[in-house]
């Protein structure tokens, strides 16, 4: 924007701030504009409507894992009809997909981008993943002996979450590739990969019986008893051992034991199977107890513990008078009361010895110096230390004072203290802190002097909380002033007197205020000058010391007198020699005779005002005819109906005045006439005639006595004005104007709120471009409701075409027809989908078809969603479920889907007899054809694998006691039959006679 010195941008008309660039960076629709302004404040602008277009929305969401043979994922961004989808995977586009859904069974990079109506894009992509499961193996069969441990090591791959299961019970805290196990029973290892897939494998687990060994609790004796320990009668074969060490001629189940030691037992049973049991006996000998005095003295208050040396012990115990101290078990034992106490030593045998003493426990003296206290100063404090003590000795902040009395008077801010003894040699202590408080600070903000007229405020300064306040001037109390403030503006000594603390002490400070006069100043009212032979000399008076003088706020001397030859307001601020200040200020307006230019003669035509303007540079007007005011004339301009002498005067703000008079005289105006207004009907020509004049001007230009009017033929009603103004000899004017309305030529329109429509739903019909209307149909169903105004309902059942014909009552040969076709829309594309069962306790995902928005019922028992095309239900009953299935033309249909429910239980089968009599010649399970996702396995008694099959009685063969043709030997085999994450495991019997 050349020239431009301040560019504002507007966002539907509000100023965007901080825009003042050529460029503005938008982002987001709406009417904008922008106004540049130039150095001189001349201003352009211009706007534009910017319109925003919404990108589409998609969202794939995160990356998808899922395990290999699992059900296909569906990418889903929506199904709007208006926008059209490209999906592509690793980078390659899938050309067979072009709506909004895509089903993914393979790995790989999957993105897709959404184009709507306007060219606007959008993309995302994700990654999704069909990982493989991990291998997994163990060993088949597992035999170990009881009460030992068997380490179990699964191979494995492609893990990274391992979980070990004993007879399908997890284990706590297995996690690693081996598991160290102890007792039988069937142990199975998992193996989950970090995608979520799991692999297992199983294994049997047996024991042989170990021997029985229990040789009972550790035991402890005295010095000189016996221990007989028994190993039981299980064994074949006993190994004694001490301390680690083998006893050679001990191989009996029994021994016999009298010295201290670690004693272990090794039992071998006719199995080679081994148990073994450890014990621990101990001889030990009494303790011993130094003796204690037996009298102890102890004072009040201070710590005394009794403490016993004792040696070879395993615990302790203290009395009190004969009587048990709970809890006190340590050598130590601390004294609070007189009385007896004894302690009692007991070795692990269980040996005991004890110990007695008497203690006294003496009483302190009783003494309280009471709490901290601050007093006035000059007020002493007397500490009293009570009358128990033989002795006492005083001291303030640590530094002792000669003072042998049970009482000490205090004048000295500090610490007391005193300790007092008694007879018994018991001190007792206490110190008090004494403060003397010479009132709170007070600072007042000082003498000051002050200008006449002027407020000053005396401040106080305190530390006092909530202080007691009073003010007085020149010693005479101030009623009813008690804050920490006080305004003054008469001269004085002033007083404050502030009380506070605890105890609450007065201080008491004074300040002098001086006033000083104000100078002496008049400048004289406002006065207003005509071309002035000479100016006004102001004089801010000669008591002054200090001028400043400004001219409408503009300083122009320092003087003490200015000479007013301008027009302005003259201000001066003087001080006087106490540094008072003062300011005046006086209005000078000084003016000349304001000029005035205006014709001498005018001429007023009849009829018509006369606008006489004047030229001049005055601010006040007055108008005269025949030398009387006319009261409402105060313009420049005066309109004028009358002839007559006229008198014009014009006059400043100074009231200075100019005049000039002139002659008014009157002419008769022109006779015109044009007619009526009136109407053409298309091709019609009118002569519109303004008589005989001086001269003439049309308002298309013309200047001829007569002008000719065309209709031609309109597209649409055209209302045109014709103007003309004539001038006689006198140059007086007349003006006449006259309408043509055009009738224009009928152009039939149809107007429909909707061109496609469900069925039974209305659509309305609006006809224009005329004034009579007549309805006809196709088919002749008669789904109009009227036929002969401009708007009509139709209800069509299928597709129909409407026509209108439209004319109007001016021009008899003015029509024309319009027609249009409403669409009708069928449901046969929608549908709820088939009836169906389900597994009693499973869900089911209902699959309706033909819509765009669905809504379904019985919401309680859909799991997540209910306005999807495939909810998931679990339903407990038969269950119908209803669904609203609106089309993608916004067609609501209502359907249901039936879903019945079937037993979940599959019926273990422990023995099957193939011998070709009908009955029980094929393991069947009752049930399991409603899994058809099963497997099964069966194993012989080795933990060989005899017969697999998945999908069991839906595929493939049944199991009837054979393997590759050839009879299997009659015997207990095992079974494991997985379906529906759930897991059957039994013994079979396989009999065929």
């Amino acid at each position: 924007m050349s020239g431009a010195t301040n560019i504002e941008w507007f966002k539907d008309n509000n100023l965007i701030s901080g825009s003042n660039t050529n460029s503005l960076d938008i982002t987001s629709g709406g009417l904008y504009k922008v106004v540049a302004t130039n150095s001189f404040g001349c201003k352009s602008e211009y706007a534009t409507t910017v319109t925003s277009i919404k990108l589409p929305s998609v969202e794939l969401g995160n990356n998808i894992d899922k395990c290999a043979g699992d059900d296909p994922v569906i990418l889903n961004v929506g199904m709007d009809t208006s926008y059209n989808y490209r999906w592509t995977k690793n980078g390659l586009s899938i050309p067979s997909n072009d709506s909004g859904i895509l089903m993914v069974s393979s790995s790989g990079l999957y993105g897709v981008e959404v184009i709507n109506s306007s060219g606007c894009k959008n993309r995302d992509s994700v990654i999704v993943n069909f990982n493989s499961f991990p291998v997994v193996s163990l060993i088949d069969k597992v035999v170990f002996c009881e009460n030992s441990k068997y380490t179990l090591a699964a191979s494995i791959s492609g893990s990274a979450n391992i979980k070990w299961f004993k007879n399908n019970i997890p284990i706590n805290a297995a996690t690693s590739e081996v598991l160290e196990i102890s007792t039988a029973g069937t142990y199975e290892v998992s193996a989950t990969n970090e995608f979520g897939c799991t692999s297992m494998a199983e294994t049997a687990a047996t024991t042989l019986k170990s021997p029985v060994v229990k040789l009972g609790n550790n035991q402890i004796k005295c010095e000189g008893e016996t221990v007989n320990l028994n190993a039981g009668n299980d064994g074949t074969k006993y190994q004694w051992f001490k301390d680690g060490s083998l006893v050679t001629d001990a191989t009996q189940n029994i021994i016999t034991i009298n010295e201290s030691g670690n004693y272990k037992v090794v039992v071998t049973n006719s199995e080679l199977c081994k148990s073994e049991d450890t014990i621990r006996i101990d001889f030990f000998s009494r303790p011993k107890i130094e003796d204690f005095p037996s009298e102890i003295n102890t004072c009040q208050g201070s710590p005394f513990s009794l403490i016993a040396k004792v040696t070879n012990f395993q615990s302790l115990q203290w009395y009190f008078n004969n009587s048990i101290i709970g809890g006190s078990i340590s050598p130590n034992l601390p004294v609070f009361n007189s009385g007896n106490y004894g302690i009692e030593a007991t070795n692990i045998a269980g040996c005991k010895t004890r110990k007695d003493t008497r203690v006294e426990v003496r009483s302190l003296p009783v003494l309280d110096l009471g709490p901290d206290v601050v007093s006035c100063q000059n007020m002493p404090v007397v500490l009293f230390a009570g009358t128990e003590g033989i002795l006492y000795n005083w001291a303030r902040d640590g530094q002792p004072i000669f003072n042998t009395e049970n009482n000490l008077p205090v004048l000295t801010t500090g610490t007391y203290q005193v300790s007092v003894t008694n007879s018994f040699n018991c001190t007792a202590t206490d110190e008090k802190k004494v403060s003397f408080s010479t009132g709170p600070t007070v600072t007042l903000n000082g003498d000051v002097a002050i200008c006449e007229g002027t407020n000053h405020f005396i401040t106080i300064t305190t530390n006092a909380v909530n202080p007691e306040i009073k003010w007085f001037k020149n010693a005479e109390l101030i009623p009813d002033e008690i804050g920490s403030s006080l305004n003054v503006t008469l001269q004085g000594t002033y007083e404050a007197w502030v009380k506070g603390g605890s105890p609450a002490c007065t201080t008491i400070k004074s300040v002098n205020i001086t006033v000083n006069p104000r100078p002496a100043l008049n400048l004289g009212n406002e006065r207003k000058l005509c071309d002035p032979p000479v100016f006004p000399v102001l004089n801010a008076g000669q008591t002054n010391v200090s001028f400043v003088w400004s001219l409408d706020g503009n300083q122009i001397s320092t003087q003490q007198t200015v000479t007013a030859d301008k027009s302005g307001i003259y201000s001066v601020k003087v001080k006087n020699n106490f540094g008072c200040e003062r300011t005046e200020q006086v209005k000078i307006l000084i003016s000349t005779y304001p000029s005035l230019i205006i014709d001498t003669s005018y001429v007023l035509c009849e009829g018509s005002d006369l606008i006489v303007n004047a030229v001049t540079n005055g601010t006040k007007y007055q108008w005269r005819r025949n030398d009387i005011l006319i009261p409402s004339a105060i313009n420049k301009t005066l309109v004028i109906t009358q002839a007559g002498k006229y008198t014009m005067i014009s006059s400043n703000d100074a009231d200075c005045r100019t005049e000039a008079s002139f002659n008014v005289v009157s002419r008769p105006r022109p006779v015109l006439e044009l007619g009526a207004d009136t109407t053409l009907c298309p091709g019609a020509v009118k002569l519109l005639n303004a008589g005989i004049q001086n001269s003439y001007v049309w308002s298309d230009g013309s200047t001829t006595p007569t002008i000719n009017v065309s209709a031609g033929i309109p597209a649409t009603a055209i209302t045109k004005k014709y103007a003309v103004t004539v001038f006689n000899e006198f140059g007086c004017s007349n003006k006449d104007s006259i309408f043509i309305t055009l009738i224009p030529i009928i152009k039939a329109t149809i107007m429909a709120d909707n061109t496609a429509i469900c069925k039974g739903i209305s659509v309305q019909l609006t006809a224009s471009g005329g004034q009579i209307y007549k309805w006809s149909e196709t088919g002749g169903s008669n789904t109009l409701s009227n036929t002969s105004q401009a708007t009509t309902k139709a209800t069509p059942t299928k597709t129909t075409i409407y026509t209108v014909e439209v004319s109007n009552n001016l021009c008899s040969s003015n029509k024309d027809t319009k027609s249009i076709e409403i669409k009708v829309y069928d449901d046969s594309a929608v549908s709820a989908g088939r009836d169906t069962c389900i597994i009693a306790g499973r869900s089911l995902k209902l699959k309706a078809s033909g819509g765009k928005k669905y809504q379904w019922d019985n919401i309680d028992l859909i799991s997540g969603s209910s306005d999807i095309a495939e909810p998931i239900v679990s339903p407990i009953k038969e269950t119908t479920f209803n669904v609203v299935i609106t089309d993608t033309n916004g067609c609501n249909y209502d359907a249901s889907v039936k879903i019945c429910i079937k037993a979940a239980d599959v019926k273990q089968i422990s023995i099957i007899t193939p011998n070709n009599d009908g009955k029980n010649d094929e393991l069947i399970f009752p049930g399991l054809t409603d899994f058809p996702n099963n497997n099964l396995k069966i194993y012989n008694r080795w933990g060989n694998i005899v017969f697999e099959a998945i999908g069991y009685q839906v595929t493939g063969i049944l199991f009837n006691g054979e393997r590759n043709g050839e009879r299997l030997p009659a015997d207990t085999y095992y079974y494991v039959l997985t379906y529906d994450n759930k897991i059957i495991k039994s013994a079979l019997t396989l009999l065929w006679d």
